[in-house]
């Protein structure tokens, strides 16, 4: 409306110009200012058109902008959603990578217990070893003194398993006779 405002006052310049020349292009001057504020009323309205529909579209972009923030608001709570969930898998993660060490140092332990007991096993199979070869030596010094003898030995093994509240005993019996003839040395 300002421009409509300076026109006007332009032709009011005018026609007091014209005025001044003379009343014969007095009547000349008025027809142009007045087809010359005609085109202004005119465009003044194509103006108004514009401006209104520029408030149109100002109001559908403000309204595009209300609905972006919005939607920019549902995504950052989807993004907060997600990141809380993000953080329960890694605790989940965690405590099962945390299962799976301690299944691991269970299996070190077995481990190790493993090679404990054949340790043990080889310990006690050096001490049946040593017992067999004395319980030998014994039966042969035995039937060497005596011309009829007879012998009976006992082997006793005890094995110890892992838990102290268990063990088993393995007897063997050796019965030997031996008879002498003594009629054939005469």
């Amino acid at each position: 409306m300002n421009n409509i405002g300076f026109f006007v006052f332009s032709s009011l310049v005018l026609s007091a110009a014209v005025v001044v020349k003379g009343k014969d292009s007095e009547c000349e001057c008025e027809d142009i200012l007045n087809k010359i504020l005609q085109k202004l009323y005119a465009n003044s309205g194509e103006i108004q058109k514009t401006i209104n529909e520029l408030e149109k579209d100002l109001k559908k972009i403000n309204n595009q902008a209300d609905e972006n923030t919005e939607k920019l608001c549902k995504i950052e709570n989807q993004i907060e959603k997600l990141n809380i969930e993000q953080n329960a898998i890694l605790n989940i993660v965690n405590s099962h990578t945390t299962g799976l060490d301690n299944i691991d140092n269970s299996i070190q332990k077995i481990i190790k217990n493993e090679e404990h007991l054949e340790q043990v096993l080889e310990g006690n199979s050096c001490l049946m070893d040593e017992l067999k070869r004395i319980l030998l030596e014994v039966r042969d010094c035995v039937c060497k003194d005596d011309t009829t003898s007879s012998s009976t030995t006992t082997e006793t093994t005890t094995y110890k398993d892992i838990t102290p509240t268990t063990s088993t005993t393995e007897t063997t019996t050796f019965t030997e006779t031996t008879t002498l003839d003594t009629d054939s040395y005469t």
